[in-house]
């Protein structure tokens, strides 16, 4: 299934917020413009540059809410990850060593 992102408006109960944020859901403002600079940033890295989305844009195109606004974007640069090497084509071998250059 292709897509940009997973949003909701999520209910004020902290056990809610705290489920969403679990799931690696981040809470957005889109008036907030280090907000808007972390969506944009997210993703154009998941859609290799091929997508330019603003946050107030995906706000617009919800139904309007006075609830906090949660989104995720799935990438591998914004999750961590304990297989930094699993989407490489080419992985280093386990048992090789770095070579320290002088």
């Amino acid at each position: 299934m292709n897509f940009i992102c997973i949003a909701c408006h999520s209910i004020l109960l902290q056990k809610t917020v705290d489920f969403w944020q679990a799931r690696g859901m981040q809470h957005m403002d889109p008036s907030n413009e280090k907000d808007c600079n972390a969506f944009r940033q997210l993703v154009m890295v998941h859609t290799m540059g091929k997508v330019v989305c603003e946050l107030q844009d995906l706000q617009e195109a919800l139904p309007k809410s006075k609830l906090p606004l949660f989104v995720w974007v799935p990438s591998r640069f914004s999750e961590v990850d304990s297989d930094l090497h699993a989407n490489y084509v080419f992985r280093p071998d386990e048992g090789a060593q770095e070579i320290a250059s002088p």
